[in-house]
C-alpha cells in the first residue's frame, strides 16, 4: 500500500472509528475508484461528515417524538400511532412503532392505539373513536413517501365522511424535505435534521464542481442492477445528498450510491460500506 492510500484510510478511521474500523479493504476500493486527489478529498470529506446513528441517539429521538405527541394536549384515547409501512414487506417504520412504545407507556398511552400498517388504519370499520393520526418513520429522505401518505389519508377520510387530523413524526430526516412538506401545510416533526451533504454544506461557488466530481464517480458504477436504475439514485434518491444510516440497519437509498451500489460499470461486484435491501435491486 502506498503512502497516500495509507494516509487516506488511516485518517478516515481516526475520524470515524465506529463507522470505518476494520473496513480498510472497502476504503481501499473507494480510494481506487477515484482518479485524483480532488475526487478523494471529496469522498473523504463526505465520510468524515457521515452521521451513523447509534442506539443512544436513536432513543433520544424516540423520547423527543413521544414528547411531541403527548404534549399536543390531545386526549390520548383519540390518538393512533401508525407505521408508514404500506404492504406485507418488513419496514423500518414498524420498528419505530415498536420501539416508541416504552416512552408512550410512560405517558399513559393506550396499549391498543397502535397500527403497524398505514393502509389498515384507513378502513372505515376500524378505529372509529380515533381523531388524531400520528404516522411514524425512522427517516424522511425526499418527502415523497409522506406526501403520498397524506394524499391517501385525505382521500380515504373524505370517502368515509370523517374529519381527523394527520401528523407525521419521524426520528431523522433531510431538512430540505421537511421544510418542503411544511410549506405544503403538512404537519411534520423531525427529531434529528440534516443538510444536503454537498449543496448545503460547501461554499456556493464550490457546489457545482463538487457535484460534477460525484457524477463522474457515479459513472463508474453499473447503470442498472436487476430492475433498479442508477439514474434514479443520482446523488441519492431524488438527489437528497444524504449521509445517514442507523447503525447495523438498511441504508436509505437517499445516501450517495457510491457508498452502497453493489456493482461496477463492468458488472463486477463491489465491496460497499453499507447494505441496501430493496425490491428489484
Amino acid at each position: 500500500m502506498d503512502k497516500e492510500k495509507f494516509c487516506f484510510i488511516s485518517d478516515l478511521i481516526k475520524s470515524q472509528k465506529e463507522l470505518l474500523l476494520e473496513k480498510d479493504d472497502i476504503l481501499s476500493e473507494l480510494y481506487d475508484l477515484c482518479d485524483d486527489e480532488e475526487q478523494r478529498n471529496l469522498v473523504k470529506q463526505l465520510l468524515i461528515n457521515f452521521s451513523l446513528m447509534d442506539e443512544d441517539v436513536y432513543n433520544l429521538c424516540l423520547k423527543d417524538m413521544s414528547n411531541n405527541i403527548v404534549n399536543r394536549g390531545y386526549s390520548l384515547d383519540e390518538c393512533l400511532l401508525v407505521a408508514t409501512a404500506h404492504d406485507h414487506l418488513p419496514d423500518s417504520s414498524q420498528s419505530v412503532l415498536q420501539d416508541i412504545k416504552f416512552y408512550m407507556e410512560l405517558a399513559g398511552f393506550p396499549s391498543d392505539n397502535y397500527c403497524n400498517r398505514f393502509d389498515r388504519c384507513l378502513k372505515k370499520r376500524d378505529f372509529q373513536s380515533i381523531r388524531h393520526f400520528f404516522i411514524l418513520d425512522d427517516f424522511v429522505g425526499s418527502g415523497s413517501t409522506l406526501l403520498n401518505r397524506k394524499d391517501e389519508f385525505e382521500s380515504k377520510m373524505a370517502q368515509n365522511g370523517r374529519e381527523c387530523s394527520l401528523h407525521f413524526v419521524v426520528a431523522s430526516g433531510m431538512r430540505f424535505a421537511v421544510d418542503q412538506l411544511r410549506e405544503l401545510g403538512i404537519d411534520v416533526f423531525c427529531a434529528y435534521n440534516m443538510n444536503r451533504a454537498i449543496s448545503e454544506s460547501f461554499l456556493p461557488s464550490e457546489v457545482e464542481h463538487k457535484i460534477q466530481l460525484m457524477s463522474y464517480l457515479e459513472s463508474k458504477l453499473a447503470t442498472i442492477i436487476n430492475e433498479t436504475e442508477l439514474s434514479d439514485y443520482h446523488l441519492g434518491y431524488k438527489q437528497s445528498e444524504a449521509l445517514f444510516c442507523r447503525k447495523s440497519k438498511n441504508v436509505p437509498n437517499n445516501v450517495f450510491p457510491i457508498f452502497w451500489w453493489k456493482r461496477y460499470a463492468d458488472n463486477s461486484d463491489r465491496k460497499t460500506l453499507f447494505i441496501r435491501s430493496q425490491s428489484g435491486y
